[in-house]
């Protein structure tokens, strides 16, 4: 093990040295730092490393400044405008640094780049529209409310304790499993109801594939190569689930394509299955294992923050119980989650402050200019979105529960 990591560590440094040669430095022409350690510059820790330290950095050398990260000539980001022009070139001239080095070894939305991705992206933004968007709504209320039930269960003497973090995580694929797929595997299932067969282990591959994912982007700017599936980095437990749950879901994603074919037979529908079912097998296997992580993690994190927020400001909590209560019933329909704007302002809030995806990483596939300064290709650019989100031109970094409620009553409303 310690041989394999000298040799990763020694390929680095040959091709940290080999573009140090080539090319000319960054920070002489954006301002910056080439980091602590020669060579090398910055070598995080961990993605909680990464972007904290990238954050304190740049409010030191602004918002727009060079790095090197592992050896790697960077350009970090938090100007709006700056990240604007780059997220819209994106499918052009930049690509996403970790499918350069193929770290999620899955097709679809989330590894697909040019081309192929505005392919899959045609295919399944219909099925997000509006109208689909709120079909979903039934559904996810019944999630919620055995959410509730589930968390009874956890009373002792009137107290109930738990961790949002691992129950909104079974509550998010339930919804996704109902409102995606047709399915229920009862993640949540405080009623004791007997589980179809096959579903536990389907249950538990999700796991093993969502745990994976976050352990392998945590390394993506690290030492990407020790997330492969060969030896020695496939005797990691992490790594070894993590590869064994895609051939499981892959099977899952087969099995669930030929059902829906025959069910569907002859019928028009524009919901997110039927969109993905026009892909080639390997692209809807890929898709639908995607599904698992980006519509599942993402989502009970922002959930669970919202929570923290609220009991942080109980005058807020206070708040959205009212307009709850003013409602008179819990919420089925998307009507219903009109009637409750405040809650939604909270929401909005809390993914202002705490975004899902606070920072994105991709790669110059050509010569590009930033900031009226040219970038050499290759280049990494490192968008810090949530940092922006937090700048005080959009709002400052407090949680301010009524910030977006104007928007909310007279502009989004009104736009619908």
């Amino acid at each position: 093990m310690a041989s394999g990591m000298a040799v990763v560590a020694a390929v680095y440094l040959y091709r940290a040295t080999k573009r140090r040669r080539q090319r000319p430095s960054l920070c002489d022409r954006l301002g910056g730092t080439p980091g602590p350690i020669p060579y090398f510059g910055f070598v995080p820790r961990s993605s909680e490393h990464f972007l904290y330290g990238l954050e304190i950095l740049a409010d030191t050398y602004g918002d727009t400044f060079a790095i090197k990260i592992m050896g790697q000539e960077s350009v970090v980001l938090t100007n709006y405008e700056t990240i604007k022009g780059v997220l819209k070139e994106r499918p052009h001239n930049f690509i996403r640094a970790f499918n350069k080095d193929k770290l999620l070894p899955i097709p679809g939305m989330l590894t697909a780049e040019g081309e192929e991705w505005k392919r899959n992206r045609r295919l399944a933004a219909p099925a997000l529209n509006e109208h689909n968007s709120a079909e979903m709504v039934p559904a996810m209320a019944v999630v919620a409310k055995r959410l509730v039930r589930q968390l009874r269960t956890l009373d002792c003497d009137g107290r109930v304790v738990w961790e949002p973090t691992n129950w909104l995580m079974l509550c998010s694929l339930d919804v996704l499993c109902l409102t995606t797929f047709g399915m229920d595997f009862y993640f949540l299932n405080p009623d004791g109801i007997t589980v179809p067969p096959g579903s536990r282990e389907i249950a538990q591959s999700i796991f093993h594939f969502v745990e994976g994912s976050i352990y392998i982007l945590d390394f993506s700017a690290i030492l990407p190569s020790i997330t492969r599936n060969r030896f020695p980095w496939n005797l990691n437990p992490i790594i070894k689930k993590f590869y064994a749950s895609i051939d499981r879901l892959n099977k899952f994603a087969d099995d669930l394509a030929v059902q829906r074919r025959a069910e569907w037979e002859g019928r028009e529908r524009s919901d997110l299955l039927s969109g993905l079912l026009q892909l080639d097998k390997h692209d809807f296997e890929g898709n639908i294992v995607t599904l698992f992580f980006a519509g599942s993690e993402t989502t009970s994190a922002a959930l669970s923050w919202c929570l923290y927020y609220l009991c942080l400001y109980p005058d807020a909590q206070a708040r959205a119980r009212e307009e709850v209560d003013i409602l008179g019933h819990d919420p089925e329909t998307n009507d219903d989650l009109d009637q409750l704007p405040f809650v939604e302002s909270c929401i909005l809030e809390t993914l202002r402050l705490k975004s899902p995806v606070p920072l994105l990483v991709n790669e110059t596939t050509a010569n590009v200019s930033v900031r009226g300064h040219e970038v050499p290709e290759g280049t990494w650019i490192v968008t810090l979105t949530g940092k922006q989100m937090r700048s005080n031109a959009e709002g400052g970094s407090s949680f301010r529960s009524a910030f977006l409620l104007a928007d909310i009553l007279f502009g989004i409303r009104a736009y619908k």
